[in-house]
């Protein structure tokens, strides 16, 4: 659970997965779909709305997969009850396959008022040929009919490019089945094989060409972001402020609120502009410049991985939690526990490096970088960094 006043992280609901796609090594590290208790998940939901938390987050390395055969609890059932929890003001889910986004969990999400009207539902391909390669359970279709009653929650997605058999139309048939669903922001994650998957020693597709790939989706997610906000103009929303002068909206929209606002509180704010700072890249400062332009290798517990662009310098990889990824302003110091978590992270992704049979230059051991940015202006913060030395 994560140790702020604002929100909380439940990331024992569900672990581990029984999926078996073809490109990850979740199933042989974490091992087959296991749940926690629906009663002892309720529990922790009530522990931290008295210790003061606004928001509860349901986390799961394949969420959907929850169950409590004994009480007869599914996922929406314990979307149900975690969302009535007295005090609670706003609940969300941190990600859920397409498989899982049934009539019965739309009816859940629609028809419990604290749930946020956000959904992080991965994609990973839009094209047919290439789920079928990769072991998906779906078809590019089945997503967006399971999406479709959902088209006004704000819906995010994650992307891998350069996978073996994705070619250039392939790839163009990806853009197009995230616009027609919706989605806005896409978190992109470049090809490269696992050790002990099925496809271990397949990787044709050129690191040039899924460093394009990925620049396009990425922008393509910026425009659709700069769209959704737009369409807010003029509307209010329930902020929840989660650092001085900033926070998300109901729909996990980043926003900037005035300095007065009080952390840790929702509040309704109006929208009367919309600014492109929250993912615009000053030219000076370098961390902005890794988000935009390095390749995301990781996502997983609140946080991402991403690599250097031209790793000639000590730290390999930029790992930040998933919630700054929009912005490097104004971070301020991590809650305890969320360190912990965050250096848990970076050991546990330092193993899978180790896995993947990287070069003893790159096995060095994790540590804390401990650096601000010295080549930002003061408008762009970095704060406080940990990576893997390189």
């Amino acid at each position: 659970m994560r140790g702020s006043t604002v929100s909380a992280l439940s990331s024992g609901v569900q672990d581990g997965c029984s999926f078996s796609c073809k490109f990850c090594v979740i199933p042989l590290v974490r091992g087959r779909s296991r749940s926690r208790g629906a009663d002892a998940v309720l529990r922790e939901v009530v522990k931290r709305v008295e210790q003061g938390h606004r928001e509860v987050v349901l986390t799961g390395i394949n969420l959907g997969c929850f169950r409590d055969r004994e009480r007869g609890y599914t996922l929406a059932r314990l979307v149900r009850e975690a969302g009535a929890t007295p005090g609670l003001q706003r609940l969300r889910l941190s990600s859920i396959e397409v498989n899982h986004v049934s009539e019965e969990l739309v009816r859940a999400l629609r028809e419990t008022p604290t749930v946020s009207r956000h959904l992080h539902v991965p994609l990973q391909s839009g094209d047919d040929r290439v789920l079928s390669a990769m072991g998906r359970r779906y078809t590019a279709a089945t997503y967006l009919r399971r999406l479709e009653p959902l088209a006004d929650f704000n819906l995010t997605a994650d992307v891998i490019v350069g996978f073996p058999t994705e070619d250039e139309q392939a790839f163009e048939q990806t853009r197009r089945v995230l616009a027609a669903a919706g989605v806005t922001k896409v978190h992109v994650f470049p090809y490269s094989p696992r050790p002990g998957t099925a496809t271990a020693a397949e990787d044709p597709v050129p690191a040039a060409v899924k460093k394009r790939r990925g620049a396009q989706l990425r922008a393509d997610s910026h425009e659709a972001c700069l769209e959704r906000w737009r369409s807010k103009l003029g509307a209010t929303d329930e902020v929840l402020v989660d650092r001085p002068g900033r926070g998300y909206g109901d729909d996990y929209s980043p926003w900037l609120v005035g300095g007065s606002a009080p952390v840790g509180e929702l509040v309704p704010v109006r929208a009367v502009d919309v600014t492109e700072e929250g993912s615009s890249v000053p030219s000076d400062c370098l961390f902005c410049k890794l988000y935009a332009e390095g390749d995301h290798v990781r996502k997983a517990d609140g946080f991402v991985a991403i690599a250097d662009i031209n790793p000639r310098a000590e730290t390999h990889l930029l790992v930040i939690p998933e919630r700054h990824v929009e912005t490097f302003r104004d971070i301020g110091e991590f809650p305890a526990d969320e360190a912990q978590r965050m250096l848990e992270f970076v050991a546990d992704t330092a193993r899978r490096g180790r896995a993947r049979g990287l070069s003893r230059g790159r096995q060095r051991r994790a540590r804390w970088a401990d650096r601000r940015s010295s080549t930002c202006t003061g408008t762009c913060s970095a704060g406080e960094m940990m990576g893997i030395p390189g």
